[in-house]
């Protein structure tokens, strides 16, 4: 549907695109299957979580990428400004997760 999308609009002349090629396929594979998988386990942590929930768990989600990005693939560590607003924002998910009411995890 969206090559055939681009095909169409690149032809009239509505759009510049680069050609297709398998090269270009092979190399965003990888990220496209990564973005179905990120979609798909949402879906499935909204089945035990509520919004709120996931929304604050998702918060950590930048200082956990910024620890495992300087261990795994040897990037510098955020500064320390940096890693206090980090601190901070995962502190507000804490302290929500602590004093929400509603919080609860369903049985899986």
């Amino acid at each position: 549907c969206t090559i055939t999308f681009i095909q169409v609009f690149k032809s009239a002349g509505l759009l510049v695109a680069d050609g297709f090629s398998v090269q270009k396929v092979k190399t965003f594979f990888p990220y496209a299957i990564s973005f179905v998988l990120s979609i798909y386990s949402n879906g499935k942590v909204l089945q035990y979580l509520n919004v709120e929930t996931l929304i604050v768990f998702r918060s950590c989600g930048p200082l956990v990428v910024s620890v495992l990005d300087w261990m795994f693939l040897g990037r510098e560590l955020p500064s320390m400004r940096t890693t206090l607003a980090l601190l901070v924002v995962c502190a507000g998910a804490m302290g929500y997760v602590l004093t929400d009411s509603e919080f609860q995890i369903n049985e899986m």
